[in-house]
Formats: C-alpha cells, sequence, structure tokens
C-alpha cells in the first residue's frame, strides 16, 4: 500500500471538500451552489461506506469550515484507505471529479515603491 498516494488524496478531499461550500456561498449560488456540494459529499459517502468516514462527512455538511472536522475526516479516511485499499480508486475518482470545481482561487497584489523596486506580494486563497 503507498502511503503518499494516500495522503495526497485525503489531503485533496479534505481541501476540496471545504472549499466547494465556500465558492457555492461565496458565489451567491445559494441552494443551487449549495445542492451541488452536498451532491458531491453524498457520493463520496456512498463510494466509501465506512462508518466513521460517513458520519464525519455529515458533520461537515453542518459546518465546513471546522477544522477540527477536517482533521478528523482525515483520520477517517486514512482508517477506510487502509481496512479496503481498494477505496483509493473511489476517492481518485472523486478527487478527478470535484477537486476542479473547487479549486482555489488566488488574488495577487504587488506594490512597487519608489526607485528602489521594492515590491510587496499579498496572495490570499479562496
Amino acid at each position: 500500500m503507498n502511503m503518499d498516494i494516500i495522503n495526497t488524496l485525503i489531503t485533496s478531499v479534505t481541501t476540496a471538500l471545504p472549499l466547494l461550500f465556500y465558492k457555492a456561498a461565496e458565489s451567491g449560488a445559494g441552494e443551487i451552489g449549495k445542492s451541488t456540494a452536498l451532491a458531491a459529499v453524498k457520493k463520496l459517502k456512498d463510494g466509501l461506506s465506512h462508518p466513521g468516514t460517513t458520519e464525519v462527512l455529515d458533520d461537515l455538511i453542518s459546518e465546513p469550515e471546522n477544522k477540527e472536522i477536517t482533521g478528523v475526516l482525515a483520520y477517517q479516511l486514512k482508517k477506510a484507505l487502509t481496512a479496503n485499499p481498494e477505496l483509493i480508486t473511489v476517492l481518485q475518482e472523486w478527487v478527478k471529479d470535484n477537486a476542479p470545481a473547487a479549486a482555489a482561487t488566488v488574488h495577487q497584489t504587488a506594490i512597487n515603491i519608489g526607485n528602489s523596486n521594492s515590491i510587496t506580494q499579498t496572495n490570499t486563497n479562496r
């Protein structure tokens, strides 16, 4: 079992899920955006069917920005994938289908002050 693949998948999922809900709220998509995020969670739950994982996914729906829930999700995903390596394919498909929709937008600001070409750059991920 390749732990690098498992860890990469877990990071992808735990990063993408909260962003799906955030992007739905930010875009003003309201119920349509939220239903898209909920459909992504349902697909993940259906594919995993690991009791601890499905329970924490329910918690994440109600509190998508809660970092503690995201940490528990990472732990539960690792347990599920270790117990059943065939789930790696399920997660790979989910990430392929959902991660692009959750991709972070990067806003950059550069300020050039004076003749010394001193530049301050700020990156904001959303």
